[in-house]
């Protein structure tokens, strides 16, 4: 089950282009691209805090909590990218497009691109938004990452991020830990996002 990020309608499979509103990621590219005057991959790291949210001890602290994730899931990874949008920018629908499209730049050497997890924060809006790539599609579903972001919910209403941020990393690892325990990852080296 997806969630198309542009009408928000709910489809039982997965498709490249959406069957109602016809939106697909060739849509987020030329929006994003237009209103973020991106002419080159966009790069992102484990943490990207472009909003200024985290001093640097939680940022250390968070990094230690991905790297940590994952050690416990050998070829998955989950990146944290804090953002103050842009007024016309939606959190789930850029999530949704970083994971797929930044070229991320300190993953595990195990990482593999289409095994990862993405936590969108905008501070401006105080919006949350958790996509994950498209080797995940069997193991989760959207009602999943909205139970794992809710459990977080609290944390992030009171502005303690860094307690937010890993709550949900906590709650993601145990979903797997417990809903999906064998994940089959392709053996090759990690391949990153590029344009």
């Amino acid at each position: 089950m997806t969630k198309c990020p542009s009408c928000r309608m709910v489809h039982e499979e997965v498709y490249q282009r959406c069957p109602k509103c016809d939106f697909g990621f060739t849509t987020l590219d030329s929006y994003y691209s237009f209103y973020n005057n991106v002419r080159r991959p966009v790069e992102a790291k484990l943490i990207t805090d472009k909003a200024g949210i985290l001093n640097s001890s939680e940022r250390k602290m968070t990094k230690r909590t991905l790297i940590s994730f994952a050690k416990r899931f050998p070829g998955l990874f989950f990146t944290v990218y804090l953002d103050s949008a842009k007024d016309h920018d939606e959190a789930d629908s850029k999530s949704l497009w970083l994971i797929n499209k930044a070229r991320f730049t300190d993953l595990p050497e195990t990482a593999h691109s289409q095994y990862g997890f993405m936590l969108y924060i905008d501070a401006n809006k105080k919006a949350v938004a958790m996509s994950y790539g498209s080797g995940l599609d069997t193991h989760l579903r959207s009602k999943d990452t909205f139970s794992i972001i809710k459990a977080s919910h609290p944390e992030f209403y009171r502005g303690r991020y860094y307690n937010a941020i890993k709550k949900t990393v906590h709650q993601t690892a145990s979903h797997l830990a417990h809903k999906c325990p064998i994940i089959k990852i392709p053996s090759s080296k990690a391949q990153h996002f590029s344009f």
